[in-house]
């Protein structure tokens, strides 16, 4: 019965998103994304042994290339969504010339290099922008791989370094502003033999030079002192590696922690500013594939994307539309696992990766081609209307609570992903205050739906999941 209902809303869920789509490949292997919209977006990665970055403006239809070859590896990039001023840091070696840290004001199409160090070996695995003068890295320096934390407030011209004090590797960080914020760390046992290697020697190039592992380790670290201080929140060791983080507001996020060959991938959830994290139930307990990448729009909304294997290695991609508490896997399974993925709104998003068959990049854009989601029935409005369902998924009946802050003629539909009314709950005048209705919807196939509330010229509706 367990397998039937995840089946059941893993159809549910593929008629409730959009379309996934190959694009043409570009260089080797491709690490990083940060994208505007779904016209506009960077890539990261290497080329021919070289460093590359691409940038679209036209929905990834022509893909041009940046001049900032002066490195090996680019691993991460971020951009400023307002202006053209962005950041890129990828693996330096020194001694041949070869860059950790670029920056660009012109929207990337020239890069000047801003080095924090000129250690012989340093891998710079995150990268993020604060403001238009103010950037921030985790690295991992030197033959040791010292976990260390980069402040910039003055356009790279001068970088604060911060150890973590952790014997972990730097993967990922999600800073509010230069003083709080939280650093994911992982590693994984030397001796792993399985068809995500390859692609783990791209997510820490620097692991041949540096310490050695027998156990998975996954390690989650918070500063509100810019660094100075480190609270470990998170370390567990001998099951899985942390590797994204994604963090909503400074109280919740989640964490993408892979362990394939080993216990399984993982999702962490925290609701308490890390105080706690929770496992959040994943397809197949995360024992197929490999997590790489979590992205969450809001506190419903995410997608976590990795690889898995089906003769060679594959793109596994899952999302949620309800924090977490369902994750679901796409059908989009190309060659090519998913290294990392931006999503600029609920409607579109991009993913890269790379292509060991061909030792290409690979770069895939998700698009919700209906048009329809809760922004085409919510509106921004002057009044007070709030709505939930419970339980949510429902599989026949359940309690539909709203408020309401002026009274008038109010009505409660709901709508399939095509736009069509499939049921009317409600249409009455209403007074201001709280009501509660009980919903029926047996009737209903399996699938997502909108429950809308209109009252006037005000709207609000909210994504409800029918499973059975």
């Amino acid at each position: 019965m367990r397998y039937l209902f995840i089946l059941l809303i893993s159809l549910s869920f593929l008629q409730a998103y959009g379309v996934w789509t190959q694009q043409s490949d570009r260089g080797l292997a491709l690490m990083g994304i940060q994208a505007l919209d779904n016209q506009r977006a960077w890539i990261a990665g290497t080329s021919q042994s070289l460093a590359a970055i691409y940038f679209t403006t036209n929905g990834g239809n022509n893909w041009n290339s940046s001049n900032a070859a002066f490195s090996m590896l680019w691993m991460d990039i971020a951009f400023d969504p307002t202006s053209k001023w962005g950041i890129v840091g990828g693996l330096g070696l020194s001694i041949m010339g070869w860059s950790q840290i670029a920056l660009t004001t012109n929207g990337g199409s020239s890069w000047t290099k801003k080095d924090p160090t000129q250690t012989l070996t340093t891998e710079v695995k995150a990268v993020q922008f604060i403001a238009p003068t103010t950037y921030l890295a985790v690295a991992n320096v030197g033959q040791n791989s010292t976990p260390e934390l980069w402040i910039s407030t003055n356009l790279g011209n001068n970088w604060t370094r911060k150890t973590l004090n952790h014997d972990n590797y730097c993967q990922d960080l999600h800073f509010f502003n230069t003083s709080t914020g939280f650093v994911v760390m992982g590693d994984w046992p030397d001796d792993v033999q399985n068809m995500a290697n390859q692609y783990r020697l791209y997510k820490n190039p620097m692991k041949k030079y540096a310490k050695t592992a027998n156990q998975y380790r996954c390690s989650i670290l918070f500063t509100s002192d810019g660094g100075n201080h480190w609270t470990v929140q998170y370390d567990d060791i001998g099951h899985f590696y942390g590797f994204g983080i994604s963090m909503v507001n400074q109280q919740e996020g989640w964490v993408a922690c892979d362990g394939y060959g080993g216990a399984g991938s993982r999702i962490l959830h925290t609701n308490n500013g890390g105080s706690s994290w929770l496992e959040q139930t994943i397809p197949d307990g995360g024992r197929t594939y490999f997590l790489s990448d979590v992205h969450f729009v809001d506190n419903q909304c995410g997608w976590a994307v990795g690889g898995a294997s089906s003769g060679v290695a594959i793109c596994y991609i899952m999302h949620t539309i309800d924090g977490g508490t369902n994750w679901i896997k796409d059908s989009f399974a190309p060659v090519g696992p998913a290294m990392a993925c931006h999503f600029p709104n609920k409607s579109s998003g991009w993913a890269v990766g790379a292509n060991d068959v061909t030792q290409t990049g690979r770069i895939y854009l998700y698009l919700d081609k209906s048009g329809i989601s809760e922004n085409k029935y919510s509106e921004s409005i002057p009044l007070k209307m709030n709505i939930n369902c419970s339980p949510n998924p429902v599989s026949r009946n359940a309690n539909v609570s709203f408020s309401l802050s002026e009274s008038g003629n109010t009505t409660l539909k709901i709508y399939d992903l095509q736009g069509k009314c499939r049921k009317t709950l409600l249409a009455k005048f209403l007074d201001k205050g709280n009501h509660n209705i009980g919903m029926n919807i047996e009737e209903l196939r399996n699938g997502s739906y909108f429950l809308v509330m209109n009252q006037g010229n005000n709207k609000k509706a909210i994504t409800i999941l029918k499973v059975e």
